[in-house]
């Protein structure tokens, strides 16, 4: 609008600028945001994945007893099918047939006592469940610290001076503790008997875990681990009284042993996935004392109680 007295038109005021320390603030908080964003997805993808994994091999091992149950009781029977007389040399005649012995009496009694009543099928049934729990059991055990055996080495040492050695000590040492020992549990199971010797393990592996979940020093989970070694005879004693049991009733024990090696693959799938996802996370009513590798090892002493 012209000047009333015709003078020069006035220009507009400037427009008022940002300071100038306003956009290098913005431009550093973009990428932050960003890295932030990035950073919850990423988890949130490694939630979904482990989950939907877990999901996985749960329903792929429900299905695969499922499967063992359902073909177990029509393979146990059909192998133990007790021999007919047949026919004699001379005429119709049946041949008498072998007088039947006691079960003779020895050293080396079967892990599961079984009650009188019931088939043998039914028997032998429940001796496979008690050995698909005990094998699974063995492998989880043995496979849920693969995925963060370095890391809890180097939180447990300070340091990542010889990681590969030290977590290399740490995780051999359960192993070389079963092999010192697998002698004395051989000879001390044919005094005693297979079962006590196996309870005798398990509540000594259950104990050791627990300790295992509380302890902040590397010689000392080195010493456990290997003590836990010791006293584990579960194994080779649970395979030792399933052979022993289909020779006594006669029957063929290929089909026992070929799904103990299927129970054995699933848990070694299942011990690392599980140990991996468990590894970091905290039960809060346990309080502060918890270490990284404490559920981990909890989970493990539950499977042997």
């Amino acid at each position: 609008i012209p000047a009333a007295d015709g003078g020069p038109t006035p220009s507009s005021p400037p427009l008022p600028q940002s300071g100038g320390g306003e956009e290098p603030l913005a431009a550093e908080a973009a990428p932050v945001a960003e890295e932030e964003t990035v950073k919850t997805i990423e988890e949130a993808a490694v939630r979904g994945a482990g989950l939907t994994a877990l999901v996985f091999i749960s329903l792929l091992l429900l299905g695969s007893c499922c499967a063992f149950c359902s073909c177990a009781s029509g393979a146990a029977a059909e192998s133990m099918i007790m021999r007919t007389p047949t026919a004699g040399r001379r005429g119709g005649e049946q041949e008498d047939s072998p007088p039947v012995l006691p079960p003779r009496r020895t050293s080396n009694p079967a892990f599961m006592s079984m009650p009188s009543a019931g088939s043998k099928a039914e028997q032998m049934m429940r001796q496979m469940l008690v050995s698909w729990v005990i094998m699974f059991t063995e492998g989880f055990y043995a496979t849920q610290i693969l995925p963060y055996s370095p890391d809890m080495t180097e939180e447990l040492r300070g340091t990542r001076s010889s990681l590969g050695l030290y977590s290399g000590i740490l995780y051999t040492a359960y192993y070389g503790g079963m092999l010192t020992s697998s002698y004395f549990w051989a000879g001390l199971s044919n005094r005693i008997g297979r079962r006590p010797c196996m309870l005798m393990s398990s509540t000594a592996c259950m104990l050791m875990s627990a300790v295992m979940a509380s302890t902040s020093s590397y010689w000392l989970m080195v010493v456990l681990r290997f003590l836990t070694g010791l006293a584990n005879s579960n194994q080779a004693l649970m395979r030792t009284s399933l052979r022993e049991t289909y020779q006594h009733n006669k029957a063929d024990d290929t089909w026992a042993f070929s799904t103990l090696s299927v129970v054995f693959g699933a848990s070694s799938v299942v011990g690392p996935s599980l140990g991996g996802m468990l590894y970091g996370k905290e039960i809060p009513m346990l309080g502060g004392w918890q270490h990284r590798w404490t559920l981990p090892w909890l989970v493990s002493a539950a499977f042997y109680l």
